[in-house]
């Protein structure tokens, strides 16, 4: 979304998230906005390669329609966030559904008696995206985006059966990706996520077909979501917990065998981290 900005980022430092500097920035004229529920922003720092940091303010309008002018609001959030701390994040909004066609996306102009200021962000369109581009591309981001502009259509009486039917061909598609078990593990969550499968009948029926996928894939990370699924008293969130215990588990040099005794994950699943 971003080429020119990967490139001088160097990925070999972890990005910062600023969650406090964010809620201060928020905490005045935008509070109210900010927490609605359409509404999703993450200010990141990110490390370059010329030993300077980029601030990246990333705001996802979850419900595409809904609230007032987008550019207004990204607009605000750069002034309040550059006069906290005088840094000029680079912008990106992801909309998941089409706006109202008389709004302008991408920039915003206040003017008054020949004094003006002009602001444009970037801007990401899931509707616009190319079903058969996004499922066949190389970026492993590229099937979330498809999950999430699937996940906007599931409407009408037999959802869930689409539900099912996109979920199923996502794993199937993402078992055939030569990437490695730790990013088809995470993407797999991540998509059963967005796409939310609730029939109990459908979820049974899902993880027979993810079994036999398994068998004929040998993709490991797939038992993990056989246990979402299965496993009805432990939440995504619990199952997550585990896998970060295991990861400093096994950073501070303890064997499999004790990290399973101690996080009740199989060994199977120990080996996809």
């Amino acid at each position: 979304m971003l080429p020119e900005l990967y490139e001088k980022v160097d990925w070999s430092k972890e990005p910062k998230f600023l969650s406090q500097e964010l809620r201060d920035t928020l905490n005045g004229p935008a509070a109210e906005e900010h927490n609605a529920a359409r509404f999703v922003d993450v200010l990141v720092q990110l490390s370059l390669k010329s030993g300077e940091t980029q601030w990246v303010l990333l705001h996802i309008e979850v419900q595409g329609k809904g609230g007032d002018d987008i550019s207004y609001r990204m607009t605000l959030y750069c002034c309040l966030i550059f006069s906290h701390y005088h840094q000029m994040p680079i912008a990106l909004a992801i909309l998941t559904a089409p706006r109202p066609e008389k709004e302008t996306v991408g920039s915003y102009t206040l003017e008054q008696c020949g004094t003006q200021l002009s602001y444009r962000y970037n801007y990401f369109e899931i509707e616009a995206q190319d079903d058969k581009a996004l499922l066949e591309s190389d970026n492993p981001f590229d099937l979330i985006i498809y999950a999430a502009k699937k996940e906007s259509l599931f409407k009408g009486g037999d959802k869930e059966q689409q539900k099912f039917k996109y979920l199923r061909e996502l794993t199937r598609l993402l078992a055939g990706k030569g990437w490695n078990e730790k990013d088809r593990r995470d993407l797999l969550i991540l998509i059963a996520r967005l796409i939310n499968l609730e029939d109990k009948g459908l979820q049974k029926q899902y993880v027979e077909d993810v079994q036999a996928m398994k068998g004929e894939s040998g993709m490991a990370a797939m038992t993990f979501i056989e246990k979402y699924f299965k496993d009805e008293g432990i939440s995504l969130g619990r199952h997550e917990e585990k896998f970060d215990t295991a990861r400093r588990l096994r950073d501070m040099g303890m064997a499999d065998t004790d990290i399973h005794k101690a996080t009740s994950l199989s060994l199977e699943e120990l080996r996809t981290l």
